[in-house]
């Protein structure tokens, strides 16, 4: 039944004027994607087969089947289960050869090889598709959707063998120099923790008074985790700039308002790097958390909307335009922990999130799941700032969230061992965090 039901349908294809690809576009459409093949960066290695793609009827049999679905169906069947590598596209009038070439490697500049990533607001697949190393063959179909009552083409194209699957770079590369964008910073940004005295008169110390956190705890003992009470604020991308003391700090914020008030405002990072001296001259190079989570203290936070991250871009142009009006969180008091994993652990397990100083090295870049370990002990040498959420006492790691977005490590999340010399510096460094206060 199945069998015959695909013979109608290609009935019907054929019944549509203009409604599949001529042999000459089909010519032009794969002489073009083997041209993108053969010029990809970084270069593929030689000691692997990187295939020239060859067109197949039988892809694109199946692709004509799922075109003709027009809107009722998405994928085809092979294409959802992944038997195919498949990419759907619609377009408002019938597209040519180069037209469907065009959206192919529409994301082409958005996809970091290196990184193995793209950028938020882009998808790479239908350009990681095309140029997986282990694919050999190509066929696609369109068809004009305008017959069934719709106002579009569809266009589908499936590849096999299959790629694009998560955590895994298309091919194999030569040794190339790095284009990485999860970058780190030469500068330690947690070792400078000023004094945490707020004087009410020259020489007069106050006392510190526990934060109104009641509402939300974790476990006193064993272990705990601050993501399942939902203070945590989802993973965020710093681009091109290495300024996480600034995502961290706000990180901190964030959370302490949704421990007291049960919602994550989102608020402005940009605002700390242009308005505070917690950065380096080029606050892409790194800064200091400590400063960051003083100035949160002294002057408040405005909202993303209000006060929009450019990262690197705004270099060129940094001016500081802070309003005080439209200040929404204030901090209090600013705290920070003993170099040592016990303190480091009670402070994050009694307050709250909080901000750690650790070492990304190269193999963390890669870092996909499961418990990362350092491989030497890297004591006071560190180059990041994460927040830390949660420890594992059974199995002795932190969960830490980074900054390079979610599609890097477990979600934007990873485990690091809390193990001495295997840990990153994690223990070997204060972590900070900063109380709120209503404004």
């Amino acid at each position: 039944m199945k069998i015959f039901y695909t013979l109608v349908v290609l009935c019907t294809i054929a019944s549509v004027g203009l409604a599949d690809f001529s042999q000459t576009e089909k010519d032009t459409l794969l002489n073009s994607i083997n041209s993108a093949r053969g010029s990809v960066t970084p270069f593929p290695v030689t000691t692997q087969p990187y295939y020239r793609l060859a067109w197949n009827d039988e892809l694109a049999n199946n692709s004509a089947v799922a075109a003709a679905f027009c809107g009722s169906q998405w994928m085809s069947d092979r294409g959802s289960a992944g038997v195919y590598g498949e990419n759907v596209f619609y377009y408002y009038s019938e597209p040519s050869a180069a037209t469907v070439f065009n959206s192919m490697t529409a994301a082409r500049g958005s996809y970091n090889f290196d990184d193995n990533s793209c950028q938020d607001g882009y998808d790479c697949m239908a350009y990681t598709n095309m140029i997986w190393g282990a694919t050999t063959q190509v066929g696609c179909s369109k068809f004009n959707c305008i017959s069934t009552g719709a106002n579009n083409w569809k266009v589908v194209c499936d590849y096999f063998p299959a790629g694009s699957y998560p955590g895994v770079q298309p091919y194999t590369a030569q040794q190339h120099s790095s284009t990485s964008q999860l970058s780190t910073s030469n500068f330690n940004g947690l070792l400078k923790f000023k004094s945490n005295k707020m004087a009410a008169e020259e020489g007069e110390e106050q006392q510190l008074e526990d934060p109104d956190v009641d509402a939300v705890k974790v476990p006193g003992s064993g272990n705990f985790d601050w993501r399942r009470e939902g203070v945590v604020p989802i993973p965020e991308d710093s681009r091109d700039c290495s300024c996480s003391f600034a995502y961290t700090a706000v990180g901190i914020m964030q959370s302490r308002v949704a421990m007291k008030k049960g919602t994550r405002p989102n608020l402005s990072k940009q605002q700390i790097l242009d308005c505070s001296s917690a950065g380096n001259n080029n606050y892409c190079t790194g800064g200091n958390l400590n400063d960051a989570l003083l100035y949160i203290r002294d002057q408040g936070l405005m909202k993303e909307t209000d006060y929009p991250y450019v990262g690197a871009a705004g270099l060129g142009n940094r001016t500081c335009t802070y309003d005080g009006n439209k200040v929404v969180v204030k901090g209090g008091w600013v705290r920070f922990s003993e170099a040592n994993k016990q303190d480091i652990i009670g402070k994050c397990r009694k307050y709250g999130p909080v901000g750690v100083a650790m070492q990304a090295n190269p193999d963390f870049y890669d870092y996909r799941t499961g418990i990362f370990r350092c491989a030497a002990p890297v004591g006071a040498n560190t180059n990041h700032s994460v927040l830390l959420v949660g420890y594992n006492q059974d199995q002795d790691y932190y969960i830490i969230r980074n900054n390079w977005g979610t599609q890097w490590g477990e979600n934007g999340f990873a485990k690091i061992s809390a193990v001495s010399g295997e840990d990153c510096g994690i223990g070997s460094n204060r972590a900070g965090s900063i109380d709120t206060v209503d404004v």
